[in-house]
């Protein structure tokens, strides 16, 4: 969910909520704002991104989120839904019968993280 944003040449600063689905039927979506610096590189392309993330805030939706998720347990396919994020994203659901899958999914390499401790902060590389 976009809040606000400032173009400034070629810099694009917004303020967003990164927003899941809440798993609790009829509930609202479960979320946390979280700001962006982008650099635009032309041709359609971006040379960089800086996430700017509370931590506090960032603990408090994964605690809200797994609280919910105990009490209404979710498949992958229900974590890609989107079914909550109203109207307006209609572009972003997949389509009646779609199969969700993220680009990781199904990669034997790749571990998901489930605690804040599992992620690694600071600087990446290309």
């Amino acid at each position: 969910v976009l809040k606000w944003y400032v173009i400034d040449g070629d810099r694009v600063v917004y303020e967003c909520l990164n927003r899941a689905d809440n798993p609790e039927p009829g509930a609202p979506p479960i979320d946390f704002p979280s700001y962006q610096i982008v650099d635009y590189a032309g041709d359609g392309k971006w040379s960089r991104e800086e996430d700017i993330w509370i931590v506090g805030e960032m603990k408090d939706f994964a605690r809200r989120y797994t609280d919910a998720e105990r009490d209404f347990p979710q498949t992958l396919e229900d974590k890609l839904s989107r079914a909550d994020w109203g109207p307006w994203v209609d572009w972003a659901r997949p389509q009646p019968g779609h199969q969700a899958r993220p680009s990781w999914y199904g990669k034997p390499d790749f571990v998901p993280f489930r605690s804040i401790r599992d992620i690694q902060f600071g600087i990446r590389s290309h």
